[in-house]
């Protein structure tokens, strides 16, 4: 087609790194020595190997997605929460090892769906002398001592009843990771959107089909990477801009038609310019 023989011919970025500094991988902003890190928004620092991240982020390693307002966070995903690792769904905790589900929490290990309570292991509750040396007993800093935690925590889990998805404060909505939604299927790691479908990481999303990730954007489709956008349809990586369709890398630009690399730009076809009649 005409649309990709043009993106054939035009120099592309090889990422996409903006207001950051020390920083490898690609989309991410206001990044500070974050490296290999992919979908990283709003502030992340002195982490590595992590995966779609937002809203200050610090020393996370090894984790994604789904990690916000979050620090010292290892081998996890969706939460917002201080030193876990190995652990998942877990919002605001603090020291957390090998658990799941867990709230408002601090010093657990191997625990799943608990809610305002320490020093638990295996969702026992213990004293704070026991829990501790039950966890020393355990030699977390060997090889052998990891995974025989992980393996027990893994039988535990399988053994015990949980919540098929984990969906709060949402109406009419099907996937998993959801908040604060409404009319949303088929979504997941989806925070305050309405009648949204098939959508993979996104927040403030309105009127949408398939989208991955998105942000604060309505009446879009098939997008990769819409964020702040109105009315942009077969969009690649295209942010703040209103009506476009089949573009690539055009930012804060409206009235597009198959269109690649441009800024502050409208009324264009095939990256020419022309009047709005």
């Amino acid at each position: 087609t005409e649309f990709a023989l043009m993106k054939q011919s035009s120099i592309h970025r090889f990422a996409h790194i903006i207001n950051s500094y020390n920083s490898t991988g690609d989309n991410i902003d206001h990044g500070k020595n974050a490296k290999y890190c992919f979908d990283a928004s709003g502030g992340i620092e002195d982490s590595k190997d992590v995966f779609w991240t937002a809203l200050g982020t610090k020393d996370v390693w090894s984790s994604g997605p789904g990690i916000g307002q979050a620090d010292h966070i290892y081998e996890s995903f969706d939460t917002t929460s201080s030193s876990v690792y190995f652990s998942s769904v877990v919002y605001y905790c603090n020291n957390v090892e090998y658990s799941f589900n867990c709230y408002n929490s601090s010093n657990l290990f191997g625990c799943l769906g608990l809610r305002n309570k320490k020093h638990c292991i295996l969702n026992k509750q213990y004293t704070k002398e026991e829990y501790y040396k039950i966890l020393e007993s355990y030699k977390l800093d060997t090889y052998s001592g990891a995974e025989l935690a992980k393996k027990q925590f893994f039988e535990f889990l399988a053994s015990q009843p949980r919540r098929f998805a984990n969906i709060r404060n949402s109406v009419n909505c099907t996937g998993d990771g959801i908040f604060n939604c409404k009319n949303t299927k088929y979504a997941c790691f989806a925070r305050e959107c309405e009648d949204v479908r098939f959508l993979w990481k996104g927040n403030l999303i309105k009127e949408s089909y398939d989208l991955t990730p998105a942000g604060k954007s309505s009446l879009c489709y098939e997008g990769l990477t819409p964020d702040h956008d109105s009315r942009v349809l077969f969009s690649i990586y295209s942010l703040k801009s209103q009506d476009l369709s089949y573009v690539e890398n055009c930012h804060s630009s409206k009235y597009l038609f198959g269109c690649s690399g441009i800024k502050h730009g409208q009324y264009s076809i095939l990256n020419k310019e022309y009047t709005k009649e």
